[in-house]
């Protein structure tokens, strides 16, 4: 999934998903990323982002 998809399942805007997964990472929380840039987003990352919400 990507960001905007996301976002939309968690009624949060794309922003609030990034933040989320900048302190997750800080935490080294590691998200698989697409191109090397674009997170692509797993079932257990959205179980994970919306604990955080």
């Amino acid at each position: 999934m990507k960001t905007t998809e996301i976002a939309i399942r968690l009624g949060v805007e794309t922003v609030t998903i990034r933040k989320y997964c900048l302190e997750l990472e800080k935490r080294r929380y590691i998200f698989q990323r697409n191109d090397g840039k674009n997170r692509n987003f797993r079932s257990e990352a959205l179980h994970t982002l919306s604990q955080m919400k």
